[in-house]
């Protein structure tokens, strides 16, 4: 049995991501999203419906322009169950770089936390990696650092239910 076959027997007891993951338009992706939700989301008990409405307003750049397209594209509007932090990040040129969509969804305030970490906290915290190390072939920063610096965040996840 793959690790690929775990993940997706843990998936299947929560509908919520069993869904997220099942609408993916592709074998690859789909094993992506796989490793997101087992080693991030159902872990860090991430609310789905949170996770959605902050995915929908960062990729409209705001809350605003995104009551607005769910109005016109007559689709559900969840943006009221964004969290207060992802409107600052959604800002048009105000999201991080190195960080995944997915993890801004469903991070904002571990985010805004670890940018304003000082460089000798942020060294204890990732170990002393090259640059190459922490970033993926698409320059993200690679889930093994991501998830280092979500145990470090002491407080009570803003996105978790």
């Amino acid at each position: 049995m793959g690790i690929f076959s775990v993940f997706t027997k843990y998936i299947k007891r929560n509908p919520e991501w069993q869904r997220f993951v099942e609408g993916a338009p592709d074998g690859r992706t789909k094993q992506v999203l796989t490793y997101i939700v087992d080693s991030f989301l159902i872990p860090d008990n991430i609310n789905p419906v949170s996770f959605k409405a902050n995915y929908e307003i960062l990729r409209h750049n705001s809350r605003k322009l995104y009551q607005s397209h769910a109005s016109l594209a007559n689709e559900p509007d969840f943006s009221k169950q964004g969290t207060q932090t992802i409107d600052e990040l959604a800002k048009f040129g105000n999201q991080p770089l190195g960080y995944s969509d997915w993890f801004i969804a469903a991070y904002p305030d571990v985010i805004i936390w670890f940018q304003d970490v000082k460089d000798e906290k942020a060294m204890e915290i990732m170990g002393n990696p090259s640059e190459q190390n922490i970033f993926d072939e698409e320059h993200k920063i690679k889930g093994e650092y991501l998830r280092k610096i979500v145990d470090s965040y002491k407080k009570r996840l803003e996105c978790s239910l």
